[in-house]
């Protein structure tokens, strides 16, 4: 069907002594829905050599133990260069909405223009700070 569910356990501890507690959240949506890795694979399938810079796809995501509409915006090629290399790159932009409000500042992302669709750089602004990942390569 077109309705999707997941189940989101999350453990912690109150203290670093404390014993540890879990709960679990049931998760539904309607339509297309990734959590937060399955992200990067669907990314990977879109068809941003025909995409307009600022076209907006838009997709249901489980983050956490909320469900969020993740909208990507293609903003066009853009070379990249990383480990001494330059790399032609499909620049995209993630922004998170719950309730209708946008729940995070938006986050960068660059994918290889290529046929492997590898993402090799992501940055943004969390609440606890920034985030910075680099690609290093297929065997770190």
């Amino acid at each position: 069907g077109n309705i999707f569910t997941a189940e989101a356990v999350r453990y912690k501890r109150a203290t670093a002594d404390a014993p540890m507690t879990s709960s679990t959240i049931s998760l539904e949506a309607q339509g297309m829905t990734v959590d937060m890795l399955s992200s990067f694979f669907y990314l990977r399938t879109l068809d941003f050599d025909n995409m307009k810079i600022g076209q907006n796809t838009t997709v249901n995501i489980f983050s956490g133990s909320k469900k969020e509409l993740l909208t990507i915006t293609y903003l066009g090629k853009q070379k990249v260069t990383l480990n001494g290399s330059n790399l032609q790159t499909f620049h995209i932009n993630f922004t998170f909405t719950r309730r209708g409000k946008q729940s995070s500042d938006p986050i960068d992302g660059w994918i290889t223009a290529d046929s492997r669709r590898i993402p090799v750089k992501v940055e943004g602004q969390l609440p606890v700070g920034k985030v910075r990942a680099l690609y290093t390569g297929p065997n770190p």
